[in-house]
């Protein structure tokens, strides 16, 4: 079955009729350059799922998520998928050779902020992920660290303890994975941006 659309309300339309058949646990992938109507899509399954708020697109913070009568999680693959389910290079840095995604989410809570930081350590495979959000007024960040990167010494508690610092935070936790918070949410893009660095002064 084919649709064509005209113009950004037709696409809408189109999202919002398709939402509106779909269920939890129900998975939509969109292809497209930039400009194609992704995003515009996605507006109109968020109305059709009844989610409150402006659309977006991810790009920039990896995940959106939105409530509605089943919560829409709008994922920017770009930066996630590439070769056998790991990170595409497009969204990863090298840092000393180590593989490390440094990236801000937006989670509505905790728990869903814990299973963003599964979807990426899972995506990305070996290598350190560093995921920071707002919830509550105040800054939240996870780091994972995967097994082989805990055998040369990388130890996620003492990571994520640094980089909440530059936002006035504290934390820790396990060698694989630890978290930590701020007080400050205007310092949450700055401490990710630090982050770069203090991963870059573990490196062996």
């Amino acid at each position: 079955m084919r649709y064509w659309s005209n113009s950004p309300q037709e696409t809408e339309r189109l999202g919002e009729e398709l939402a509106r058949t779909l269920q939890a646990g129900d998975t939509v992938w969109l292809l497209g350059g930039l400009g194609a109507g992704k995003t515009a899509f996605v507006r109109g399954m968020a109305r059709g799922l009844g989610c409150a708020g402006p659309v977006t697109s991810p790009t920039y913070t990896l995940v959106h998520e939105y409530a509605g009568r089943a919560p829409l999680f709008h994922f920017d693959v770009y930066r996630l998928a590439g070769p056998r389910g790991t990170v595409s290079m497009d969204g990863l840095l090298d840092i000393g050779g180590v593989p490390v995604m440094i990236s801000r989410v937006d989670a509505r809570d905790k728990d869903s902020f814990l299973s963003l930081s599964d979807t990426v350590k899972d995506k990305l495979g070996e290598g350190i992920a560093v995921l920071g959000t707002v919830i509550d007024d105040k800054t939240s960040f996870i780091v994972t660290v995967s097994k082989s990167f805990i055998e040369k010494g990388y130890h996620a508690g003492n990571l994520v303890k640094a980089i909440a610092a530059a936002a006035g935070g504290s934390g820790g936790g396990r060698q694989d994975m630890a978290q930590a918070g701020g007080k400050d949410p205007s310092l949450l893009e700055e401490a990710l941006a630090k982050a770069k660095q203090i991963i870059g002064e573990f490196v062996k």
